[in-house]
C-alpha cells in the first residue's frame, strides 16, 4: 500500500475514534443524569410506582444498576479512546456489544412464557429502569459506534493485507 493511502486510512480512524471519545462521555453523562434522577424519584415513590410488586422493585433496581454500569463504562472509555489506546478501543467495543446484548436479552426476557412473574416484573420496571439507555436504543448508538469505530480498521487491514 502506498504511504498516502495508508495515511488516509489512519487519519479516518483517528478522527472517528476522537469523535467517539467526545460523544461517549456526553451520551454517558446525559444517560447517567436521567437514570439517577429516576432512581431517586422511584425510591421516594416506590409504592405508587410498583405497588406491592416486590419482584418489579428488584427488577427496577437491578436494571438501573446495569444501566449505570454501562453509562460509567461509556464515560470511562473516553480518555483511552482520545489517547488512541488499545484499551479504549477494547472497552468501548465491549460496552457497545454488551449494551446490544442487554437490549436483546431484555426483549427476550419479557417474552418468557415459563417465568411469567419474572417477565411481568421486567416489563413493569423496564420503562423506568432503562431511561438512561433509551436514547441510545432509538438511534442505535451502540451499533452505529461499533461500525464507525471498526470499519476503518477493518478496511485498512484488508487493503494492507492485499498490498503485501
Amino acid at each position: 500500500m502506498n504511504p498516502k493511502m495508508e495515511s488516509r486510512f489512519n487519519n479516518a480512524a483517528v478522527w472517528i475514534t476522537r469523535i467517539l471519545a467526545v460523544c461517549n462521555p456526553l451520551v454517558g453523562l446525559a444517560g447517567a443524569f436521567f437514570t439517577i434522577a429516576t432512581i431517586v424519584w422511584v425510591f421516594r415513590h416506590e409504592e405508587k410506582v410498583f405497588g406491592e410488586n416486590v419482584l418489579a422493585v428488584r427488577a427496577f433496581y437491578s436494571m438501573s444498576a446495569v444501566n449505570v454500569l454501562f453509562l460509567l463504562l461509556l464515560i470511562a472509555s473516553a480518555v483511552p479512546l482520545w489517547r488512541l489506546r488499545r484499551s479504549g478501543l477494547i472497552l468501548a467495543n465491549s460496552v457497545y456489544v454488551l449494551e446490544l446484548l442487554y437490549w436483546y436479552l431484555l426483549i427476550e426476557g419479557t417474552e418468557m412464557s415459563k417465568f411469567r412473574n419474572l417477565a411481568n416484573a421486567i416489563a413493569a420496571a423496564s420503562g423506568a429502569a432503562n431511561v438512561g439507555l433509551v436514547p441510545q436504543r432509538f438511534d442505535l448508538y451502540p451499533l452505529v459506534c461499533l461500525v464507525l469505530l471498526n470499519a476503518p480498521r477493518l478496511r485498512w487491514k484488508t487493503v494492507s493485507a492485499s498490498a503485501t
